[in-house]
């Protein structure tokens, strides 16, 4: 299992038994309460693609 931490542009990873590809990853930093990182990915056997925050 991948962290959060560890994806980066060109990553792939298993979401629900689907594997998908980081396009783009957002690092957003609020000034009070925790980070949150935001994701788009396409999964590499239907092609579509995902927007998902963690």
């Amino acid at each position: 299992m991948i962290g959060v931490q560890e994806l980066k542009k060109g990553t792939t990873f298993e979401i629900d038994g689907s594997i998908y590809k980081v396009l783009e990853y957002e690092h957003i930093k609020m000034a009070r309460g925790g980070a949150t990182i935001k994701i788009k990915a396409r999964d590499l056997r239907t092609g579509s693609t995902i927007v998902r925050s963690f």
